[in-house]
């Protein structure tokens, strides 16, 4: 695990698609978060 930020995206919908199109073939762990809220899911990219 390298801890690095790869993207941010910063939204105010309660749904937002996002372009994996050029992201690597891994595990990732994306952190989901608002004004008082915050998840962290694991993302498996798979190509």
């Amino acid at each position: 695990m390298l801890g690095e930020t790869i993207y941010v995206k910063e939204s105010n919908y309660n749904s937002q698609a996002v372009n994996l199109k050029n992201i690597s073939q891994g595990i990732y762990l994306v952190q989901l978060q608002s004004a008082d809220f915050m998840e962290i899911k694991k993302l498996i990219v798979v190509k």
